[in-house]
């Protein structure tokens, strides 16, 4: 639901099984966020470019236990003194934060498989490997596409290039 210009998440729907939610580029405040605490199998969570503006905005997410992805870039929040320090602090079970690991890594994938000792070496080897530039990488955040998603797509067409994301 990312770009829709939601306001609020007071009639979401129920989900117990709910694994993702994206909630990017829309004009989500702290109040709205209390409305996600139901969703306490989530794993992965997408506010990237909303109204978050400071630590306490972000206190009901502490009750997403389950939560290993968040995702709060351009947000307001994320110039505070020791963003990522706190957040990681704040939130225990918290592997990545706007794209990048506990130590500071990037991290393409959203994929479970990535959380995995090991998964986010791989598809940083893989990265490397095809040598794909900023520019690409950035395509691929905006489009929500993982690294891995875009290799295995590259590799069953036979080639990779940039051109390939203009379908």
């Amino acid at each position: 639901m990312n770009s829709t210009k939601l306001e609020s998440l007071e009639n979401m729907p129920d989900n117990e099984e709910l694994l993702r939610l994206e909630l990017s580029e829309n004009a989500l405040d702290a109040a709205q966020l209390a409305h996600l605490k139901k969703y306490t199998n989530l794993t992965t969570l997408k506010l990237a470019n909303n109204k978050l503006n400071t630590y306490e905005d972000l206190a009901s997410l502490q009750e997403l236990k389950s939560l290993k992805n968040l995702n709060l870039e351009k947000n307001p929040v994320t110039k505070l003194s020791d963003y990522k320090t706190r957040m990681f602090t704040l939130m225990p079970a918290l592997q990545v934060l706007d794209n990048h690991n506990r130590r500071g890594e990037v991290v393409f994938s959203d994929d479970e498989d990535s959380f995995e000792e090991g998964g986010e070496d791989e598809i940083e080897e893989n990265f490397n490997a095809q040598q794909l530039n900023e520019d690409l990488m950035e395509e691929l955040r905006m489009r929500g596409m993982s690294v891995k998603d875009y290799l295995a797509q590259m590799q069953d067409a036979g080639e990779m290039g940039e051109d390939d994301l203009d379908d």
